[in-house]
């Protein structure tokens, strides 16, 4: 059964859909919700989200806004007494809150100013839990329905996890999951989809690493290169090498020479310089004759790479997917005729039809942002293949030894001399107008700023600041031309603005965090992140990276409704980005803080699940992997591998 066959799915939907990723009856019953909300009744007047009862519904006034939505101002009693609510919405809500004089509403207490927001209203008592997916323009009741319809004519699927293992856990069968996680009635129902999921999340990763591990004895070619080759080249460079950078090149270009398969996960802070390492690392590759792939998770960071790495590697090409037919097939009979080279792309590197000669090593940058198949696939390809896989984001040393248990771990933590930490300050969003005058100051000594906010639209969370409402803003107190990035853009847009930001055409930029990673600007000096509350702590240190670059005094700005905030105060007082990991591995968790994405909601029931079941399936994961290899069974556990979605976990 097609998709478009399903009860509820007309044209528009289906093109919704198929925006969303979602193309078959498959991709819809196993899409990951984003997000559950507990809607547990709350008796009490909190500043976190909760669900309350309310009585005697009054509405009080209605107001257009320029996004076309409307925020709504009504009256309610809570507890025999009356507070104010708004809500940012459509026009029917107002329909709803004239025709019910009582209802529950999904809100949070603004104190300052004594009103409730409102973020969901519900004509009746709705179940304890709410599944969010955030697909565009389609509501989560409707997705809901659709999966309801689907389930209908969906085929029980083969359990996918050991059977020995579901026994020993008492896991809800894989079937069971799969309606459970959408369908979550209570906290119990959710506890069990958790308990799977966490495990499934880390075991699968860590039999995929021990298998990793184990191949890895493979025998390669002996690379030869004249050291002193390395050491000109070095030279180039308009810097000294920190200690790190010096260690790490020394312990790459070592494993370079030796018989053995190199597979290293480099962590490095932002702006410790990882991708010179790169380039000396794939500079080895072409003195012995070898090709060399590089992959970056985007478009702006392949561009980025490639302009720095042409200055001192001539034979140096770019391959993505926005390349005109003729220039891709130029560079894809390069790849396939010409020695020493270096490829510079993102996944359009992975695609079947680029075959290179003699590959190798395989540079991956942000390797979090690749998931586990793909970091693999060019691995399949040229079994002997070195890789080096880097991250911006530090994990704790004991734990990445063990997340990353197939890989060899080297951390680069010194920054260039010259390098001054960024001053960090948080301020609270009502006093946001105060930090205009400073902004002036740094526009007048011709610098740039970075203004990051969550949203490219604007939503039911309205409140919050998105892609348009921050450059009105900003460009009417500022009194200047401002650009804009984020995802939606075109690949060639994002390129041309990056450039045109980086020379110095554009003063202030309005981002997402699109620019988290790969953008070098030394220029840019201030960065201001509204909405600060909403982010993780590797996110902003990692937004934070985006200025600093320089010798310039640079200045970050965490602006967030509430100033009492331990994770953002943190923020002012440690700029380095292990120890700040090592705080948030207190804070969270082994398991979250390795599974989860850095921003969005924390859920504690998760969180407590991913400490106790971390540990057991790592173990596990050693254990069946031996177990497959003895029994040469690797090739089904690929499979099974293959039906999974790993970096939809990573990305959740």
């Amino acid at each position: 059964m097609n998709l478009e066959d399903l009860k509820g799915i007309g044209p528009k939907t289906l093109q919704k859909l198929n925006l969303a990723g979602i193309n078959s009856l498959n991709d819809l019953i196993n899409l990951e919700p984003k997000e559950y909300i507990s809607l547990v009744l709350n008796n009490e007047i909190k500043e976190e989200k909760s669900l309350i009862y309310v009585t005697n519904v009054k509405l009080a006034k209605v107001t257009s806004m320029s996004n076309n939505a409307k925020m709504i101002i009504f009256s309610a009693l809570f507890n025999g007494k009356n507070y104010k609510f708004i809500i940012f919405s459509k026009e029917y809500m107002t329909y709803i809150l004239g025709k019910n004089k009582s209802l529950y509403l999904y809100v949070n207490y603004v104190k300052e100013k004594n009103y409730f927001n409102v973020h969901k209203i519900f004509v009746d008592k709705p179940n304890d839990i709410k599944v969010i997916y955030k697909i565009s323009d389609i509501s989560d009741t409707n997705i809901s329905k659709l999966i309801f319809e689907a389930f209908n004519y969906f085929k029980a699927p083969k359990e996918r996890l050991p059977l020995d293992i579901v026994n020993k856990y008492k896991f809800i069968s894989y079937k069971d999951y799969l309606l459970l996680k959408h369908f979550p009635k209570n906290n119990l129902d959710l506890k069990q989809v958790m308990r799977r999921k966490i495990y499934e999340n880390f075991f699968y990763r860590n039999v995929f690493y021990q298998i990793l591990n184990i191949k890895n004895i493979k025998d390669k070619d002996i690379k030869e290169f004249n050291d002193n080759d390395i050491f000109e080249f070095v030279k180039l460079f308009s810097f000294k090498l920190t200690n790190d950078q010096e260690k790490v090149s020394d312990l790459i270009l070592k494993e370079t020479k030796s018989s053995k398969r190199i597979n290293m996960l480099i962590e490095g802070d932002v702006g410790s310089g990882k991708t010179v390492v790169a380039l000396i690392s794939a500079y080895a590759n072409i003195l012995a004759n070898y090709q060399v792939a590089f992959l970056a998770p985007t478009v702006i960071l392949a561009n980025q790479h490639y302009n720095l790495a042409k200055k001192y590697i001539p034979n140096t090409y770019l391959l993505t997917s926005n390349l005109k037919k003729k220039e891709k097939e130029e560079i894809l009979n390069k790849i396939k005729t010409e020695d020493n080279i270096l490829v510079i792309g993102t996944h359009a590197i992975l695609e079947d039809d680029v075959i290179f000669k003699k590959l190798g090593l395989v540079i991956i940058d942000e390797q979090q942002r690749f998931g586990v198949l793909q970091r693999s696939i060019l691995q399949k390809k040229y079994p002997h293949v070195d890789t080096l896989y880097f991250t911006a984001t530090p994990i704790p040393r004991s734990l990445a030894m063990t997340y990353y248990g197939g890989l060899d771990l080297a951390i680069i933590k010194d920054k260039p001399m010259g390098r001054k930490a960024v001053k960090t300050k948080l301020i609270k969003d009502s006093d946001l107008a105060k930090i205009i005058p400073f902004l002036k100051e740094r526009l007048a000594a011709n610098e740039q700023i970075f203004i990051v906010c969550p949203l490219i639209y604007p939503n039911e969370d309205s409140l919050l600041w998105d892609i348009s409402k921050t450059k009105n803003y900003f460009k009417d107190l500022l009194n200047v031309d401002i650009g804009i990035i984020h995802g939606e853009l075109k690949d060639k847009e994002k390129v041309e603005i990056i450039r045109a930001f980086n020379d110095n055409e554009i003063k202030v930029l309005v981002a997402t965090t699109i620019i988290e990673v790969g953008i070098d600007i030394k220029n840019a000096t201030t960065l201001i992140l509204l909405d600060a509350n909403r982010y993780g702590l590797s996110t902003i240190h990692q937004l934070r990276g985006r200025v600093g670059r320089g010798n310039l005094d640079s200045y970050m700005f965490l602006v967030s409704p509430n100033l009492d905030n331990e994770r953002l105060k943190i923020l002012e007082e440690v700029n380095d980005g292990f120890t700040l990991a090592e705080y948030d591995l207190k804070l969270r968790g082994p398991g979250e803080f390795l599974s989860r994405s850095q921003s969005g909601f924390t859920n504690q029931l998760e969180t407590d699940l991913e400490k106790k079941i971390y540990s057991y399936a790592v173990e596990d994961a050693k254990e069946y992997a031996t177990k497959l290899i003895a029994n040469n069974e690797v090739v089904e556990y690929e499979k099974i591998l293959n039906e999974i979605n790993l970096h939809e976990y990573e990305n959740n």
